[in-house]
C-alpha cells in the first residue's frame, strides 16, 4: 500500500484542498495546504485511520508538519 497515494486520495475527497491532490509532495507543510485547516485535518486524520485500520496518537497527530510526517506516521501504525 502507498500510504502518499492514500494522503493524497483522502485529501482530494474530504477537503476544500484548492490543488490537485496529486500535486501533494511529502515537503508540503500541512499548515500551508490551500482549503485545509485543523478541523479538516482531523477529518483527514479519522478517514485514514479507518480505511487503513490503524489508530494515531492524538499528541503525534498534533505535532506533524508535513505531508511527509503524515505518511511516516501512519507507515508506523501499519501492522
Amino acid at each position: 500500500m502507498d500510504v502518499l497515494t492514500e494522503v493524497r486520495s483522502t485529501l482530494g475527497q474530504t477537503s476544500e484542498l484548492t490543488v490537485p491532490a496529486s500535486s501533494v509532495q511529502p515537503e508540503h507543510h500541512l499548515s500551508e495546504l490551500p482549503g485545509v485547516d485543523s478541523l479538516s485535518l482531523v477529518d483527514i486524520v479519522q478517514i485514514l485511520e479507518r480505511r487503513m485500520g490503524i489508530r494515531l496518537d492524538d499528541d503525534a497527530v498534533f505535532e506533524l508538519e508535513t505531508i511527509g510526517d503524515l505518511c511516516r506516521l501512519i507507515e508506523q501504525s501499519l501492522p
